[in-house]
């Protein structure tokens, strides 16, 4: 039979308790000023400059301009909704990329490649893993017995005190709400991103991307000769329906404790109440598509499920991000640099809409950087010299501390999905329901060909039709 990735994957989250994190939890040490005599971890301040390549077309779409036609679909009328690219106000041929657009998915990969606490945890199991942006609808096998925290270790939950702060937490920040005796807390994020602005391509270069060719495992964009980069694109696609994820299909998101797959037996235990080995799979993220065409992603059909755009953001397209940071501990920002050098031109992250169909990758390049240590900044302010100008190269101190040898589990299956898996078709178990009716009957029968999701890492990532 064909086989297929599904579009979705899980990064498993080890009990933090007893696993190689690189940064455990705990409250940030300096208090936000440049005053570090009593701070025994090193902290850094200063920017970022980023390039943020669109490597599949992106859908940043703008809601207030939205308009729908009416369908007759048997003999009812339903709505079929159209949108627009958000655009820069005033200016109609730039696109308006908003810096949550960035943040949330770069905190959310942060949080997966640091084994951090889940920062938001949605009680409804059809929302919490909802951090990319895509609503889940859930089929009804089995019933789930717990609230969808009760999965988790001790360890992952949200934090509850100062103490608890892991290192997604420490730097994008966390607002614990209040619960019971317990009055909750905030803590402000030490990353800030000041600035997204479209990139105007050098015209010298006339360089026109338009679409994405898959050679064997190298990506090449068609090169066309303009005098200017076409940034958003008119021409309006119908895209395929996002499928039923399954938010409530044990098989796809419940593991073992020690991160094995649930064998058909497991699952009927699951179903007969017996919890006390299962955890969630993991953080939940959208494969990159290596093969990634246009034509496998849409369709002509209009439906009231599947949505049309009008134009996109065209790949090719540039955008210039600045991060600021304030009083960063090193070990944190070493964190942060790996996961911008892993996505600088082999891995993706995800943006947008239509994430499952394969819009939405971009590759983010560290181009800049003006950042030096807070005691440098103390001794530069009392002796009034001036701030450090933009470099290319990192401070020799951190790129001395980047290489990273045997990464954790959690790290190379994030990196797996963001690079994608190349000539295999990614799309949602054909059929609907049925695949997961005739899959939920091979299990109650303790069949061999039960199928479970494989580890995004694993040599071979797919399942059957």
């Amino acid at each position: 039979m064909p086989n297929f990735v599904n579009p979705y994957a899980f990064v498993w989250t080890p009990d933090r308790t007893s696993a190689r994190t690189g940064a455990g939890d705990e409250q940030p040490e300096s208090n936000g000023t440049s005053s570090v005599d009593d701070v025994s971890e090193p902290t850094w301040s200063g920017e970022l400059r980023l390039q943020l390549t669109v490597a599949t077309p992106l859908l940043i779409l703008d809601d207030t301009t939205k308009e729908y036609e009416d369908l007759r679909i048997n003999g009812r009328t339903h709505r079929h909704w159209t949108y627009r690219t958000r655009r820069v106000l005033g200016d109609p041929d730039t696109p308006d990329l908003p810096a949550t657009a960035v943040k949330g998915p770069l905190r959310a990969a942060y949080e997966a490649v640091t084994n951090s606490r889940f920062g938001v945890f949605d009680t409804d199991i059809n929302n919490q893993w909802g951090r990319q942006g895509q609503g889940v609808r859930g089929t009804d096998f089995g019933t789930w017995k717990k609230k969808p925290t009760e999965y988790l270790h001790t360890s992952l939950r949200p934090a509850t005190s100062l103490e608890d702060l892991s290192p997604a937490d420490r730097l994008f920040g966390v607002v614990s709400e209040p619960q019971g005796k317990n009055p909750g807390f905030q803590v402000r994020g030490r990353l800030r991103i000041v600035s997204v602005s479209h990139s105007i391509p050098d015209r010298h270069e006339a360089i026109k991307h338009e679409a994405i060719k898959h050679e064997a495992s190298k990506h090449e964009a068609i090169k066309h000769e303009a005098s200017k980069h076409e940034a958003i694109k008119e021409e309006k696609l119908v895209l395929k329906e996002l499928g039923l994820p399954a938010g409530k299909y044990a098989p796809f998101y419940l593991r073992k404790k020690d991160g094995s797959h649930i064998g058909a037996m497991a699952q009927r235990e699951f179903y007969d109440g017996n919890l006390d080995e299962f955890r969630l799979s993991g953080r939940k993220f959208y494969w990159h598509h290596p093969d990634f065409t246009v034509d496998t992603a849409t369709t002509t059909q209009r439906t009231k499920r599947n949505r049309s755009v009008a134009d996109y953001i065209t790949v090719g397209t540039k955008f210039t991000v600045v991060i600021r940071l304030d009083s960063v501990e090193e070990r944190d920002l070493l964190e942060l640099l790996r996961l911008l050098h892993l996505l600088e031109a082999e891995a993706f992250l995800k943006l947008g809409h239509g994430k499952p169909l394969g819009f939405g990758s971009v590759n983010l390049k560290v181009t800049g950087n003006r950042l030096e240590s807070d005691s440098e900044v103390a001794r530069r302010v009392k002796e009034l010299d001036s701030a450090p100008e933009w470099s290319d190269a990192l401070p020799e101190s951190l790129r001395d501390q980047l290489p990273q040898t045997n990464p954790p589990s959690y790290f190379t299956q994030f990196a797996a999905i963001a690079k994608g898996r190349p000539n295999l078709e990614i799309k949602y178990p054909p059929g609907g329901y049925r695949w997961f009716v005739t899959n939920n009957g091979r299990g109650a029968q303790g069949l061999t060909d039960f199928q479970t999701l494989p580890h995004p890492d694993a040599k071979e990532p797919s399942l059957e039709e």
